[in-house]
């Protein structure tokens, strides 16, 4: 029986030292300039560091962070028509969820919409490790706000959570420098401990 402790507690600190190499390393290749983070600063509940990619080839650079700014749901969730809570958009990032369209359709509607970024979520609920390439869809259409990708666990809490309570908006600071902070001093969503 104590073998079996030893063992399972082993198990969950590699696995955790395996996700945290995971989530500071960049997948594919890619240097760690095309990954960014964000901070969930309101509601307490999502009080949490976000790791996102930028869009590979198309739209702006977050050349200024972003403090206690609105993240806002898209209306409609896959951003694919004109966004008709454009009120909310205004000044503000718009989480929208990934499908139906292309990733610049969305960037180019919420931009139209006033909003000062993006970040696109999977649809795959169950996405915690799969980052995808936001690619331009071959139409030369230009955007100039940053676009993001955002894991589909992460974004489908994120969303549940504002959704449950009746939020229409959380308090975000985007990009959040990770760089030389000890791992222990930022809060990672528990969805995505092992």
């Amino acid at each position: 029986m104590a073998t079996y402790n030893v063992c399972k507690t082993f198990l969950k600190i590699f696995l955790k030292i395996l996700f945290l190499c995971l989530f500071f390393v960049p997948l594919s290749g890619y240097s760690a300039k095309e990954n960014l983070f964000f901070e969930i600063l309101e509601p307490e509940s999502l009080n949490y560091v976000f790791k996102v990619r930028q869009a590979k080839s198309f739209g702006g650079i977050f050349n200024l962070q972003f403090s206690r700014i609105s993240l806002v749901l898209a209306d409609p969730l896959h951003g694919c028509s004109p966004l008709q809570n454009s009120y909310l958009v205004q000044n503000s990032v718009v989480l929208i969820q990934r499908g139906e369209c292309s990733f610049l359709s969305k960037t180019l509607n919420a931009e139209q919409a006033g909003a000062m970024a993006t970040v696109i979520y999977d649809k795959d609920t169950s996405n915690d490790w799969q980052f995808i390439d936001m690619v331009e869809d071959g139409t030369e259409r230009k955007v100039t706000i940053p676009a993001v990708f955002l894991l589909g666990r992460d974004g489908h809490n994120i969303r549940q959570v504002l959704e449950n309570n009746e939020m229409s908006e959380a308090i975000i600071s985007i990009p959040v420098n990770v760089t030389g902070v000890p791992f222990h001093s930022y809060k990672f969503p528990p969805w995505s401990l092992v």
